[in-house]
C-alpha cells in the first residue's frame, strides 16, 4: 500500500526581514497630500533582537517617522512586529528617493544596519470637472433617469491616460467610455456618459466616480440629492421639514405670557433650495428670522421679521450647507 501525503513547505532564509521591502509612496498631487504606511519586521534568527533606532540619513523634510519606540523594542525569535509608521508629504516636484536606516542589536551586542529604500513622485495638478454635471436629483415617489456627459480636463503638466472608470453603485451606469483614453496637458474632453436611475426614495448621498490613471487614482464625487430641507426643533433630531412627526410643543402658557422656541432649517443638498413661504395661521404667533449661517457657523445674513402675509414673495434662497434660524413666539391674551 502506497500512501501519498501532500506537504506544503515555505522556505525562507534566516535573518531579519522588513516589509515592505520598498516603501513606495506613489504619486502625490498637492502640497497638502501625504501617504503613510506601517513598517513591519520579522525576526527569523534563533535569538532575540532589539530595534535601537530608525532614521533618514538624507533628513528629507517631507519624510516623517512616528510610532518608533526610542527606548528600544525587543523582538523574539520568529516574532513579527509593526515598529514604525512612515509618511511622505508633497514638497518640490520631481522623483524623490532615499533610504531609511534601521539599527538592530542581537543578544551578543552585535549591531547591524538595515537599509529600507523609499520613493515618491511629486507632480502637482488635478483632473478638473464641471460641478453642475455631477449632481443628480432623486425625486421622492417617482422613478426617474438622468443622463450626464462627464467633461474632464487635464490640469497636469504631463499627458494623462485614464485607464478605467467605475462607480460602486448600481444606481449609476457608465457608457461611451474608452479605456486608456489620453488627455494632453490643458486638454478637456467629454470622457463618458453617466446615467443615474432614481428608485423614488428620499436619497441624499455621495458616490465617487473612480478613475485609474497613469499618475494616480482620482475620484470625482457624484452627489445624489432630494431637494428637501431638514428641520431641527430647539436641540432635537434633524428631520425632513415635511415629516409628520415634527412637533413644536410650546407647553402651557398663562394669560399675557409669551414663549419663544427656535427651528433650524438646514439645506443638506448640494444645490440651492428656495424657501417659498413661511407662515402661521394663528394670530398669536409671531415669526422672526434670526439669521442665516454658513457651513462654518458664520453669520451670512442678518435678522429680519417674517411678514404674516407674504403675498407670494419668496422668503429666501438657502445655499448648500446653510442654516436658517426661525424664532417662533407665542403671546397669550385673555381673548384666547
Amino acid at each position: 500500500l502506497t500512501l501519498l501525503i501532500p506537504v506544503e513547505i515555505m522556505v525562507t532564509k534566516g535573518g531579519v526581514h522588513v516589509t515592505p521591502e520598498l516603501v513606495d509612496f506613489q504619486t502625490l498631487v498637492s502640497p497638502s497630500q501625504s501617504r503613510s504606511m506601517w513598517l513591519t519586521l520579522t525576526n527569523l534568527n534563533p535569538q532575540p533582537l532589539e530595534l535601537l533606532s530608525l532614521y533618514d540619513p538624507k533628513q528629507d523634510p517631507n519624510m516623517q517617522i512616528t510610532g518608533f519606540d526610542q527606548k528600544g523594542l525587543h523582538v523574539g525569535p520568529g516574532a513579527t512586529v509593526r515598529f514604525a509608521r512612515v509618511s511622505y508629504q508633497g514638497g518640490d516636484e520631481g522623483f524623490m528617493q532615499g533610504k531609511l536606516q534601521l539599527i538592530v542589536n542581537d543578544t551578543d551586542a552585535v549591531s547591524a544596519t538595515l537599509d529600507i529604500p523609499y520613493r515618491a513622485r511629486v507632480l502637482y495638478g488635478s483632473l478638473g470637472f464641471m460641478n453642475d454635471k455631477t449632481k443628480f436629483q432623486s425625486t421622492p415617489g417617482k422613478v426617474t433617469s438622468t443622463l450626464r456627459s462627464i467633461m474632464i480636463s487635464n490640469n497636469f503638466s504631463v499627458p494623462i491616460v485614464i485607464h478605467t472608470a467605475r462607480i460602486d453603485d448600481p444606481s449609476f451606469q457608465i457608457s461611451h467610455f474608452t479605456p486608456n483614453s489620453l488627455l494632453q496637458p490643458g486638454e478637456a474632453a467629454s470622457m463618458m456618459l453617466v446615467e443615474f436611475t432614481s428608485n423614488g426614495t428620499h436619497a441624499l448621498y455621495t458616490k465617487d466616480l473612480e478613475l485609474s490613471t497613469n499618475v494616480t487614482a482620482m475620484k470625482i464625487p457624484l452627489q445624489v440629492y432630494h431637494g428637501k430641507l431638514h428641520c431641527q426643533v430647539e436641540h432635537g433630531d434633524f428631520r425632513e421639514c415635511s415629516d409628520s412627526n415634527l412637533d413644536l410643543n410650546m407647553g402651557t402658557i398663562s394669560v399675557t405670557e409669551s414663549r419663544k422656541k427656535h427651528i433650524n432649517i438646514t439645506n443638506l443638498n448640494p444645490v440651492n433650495v428656495t424657501v417659498e413661504t413661511i407662515s402661521c395661521t394663528h394670530s398669536s404667533v409671531n415669526l422672526h428670522m434670526e439669521g442665516v449661517y454658513g457651513p462654518s457657523g458664520k453669520l451670512a445674513q442678518g435678522p429680519r421679521p417674517v411678514a404674516k402675509k407674504q403675498e407670494g414673495k419668496r422668503v429666501l434662497t438657502l445655499p448648500p450647507g446653510h442654516r436658517m434660524t426661525i424664532a417662533i413666539e407665542v403671546v397669550a391674551s385673555e381673548a384666547e
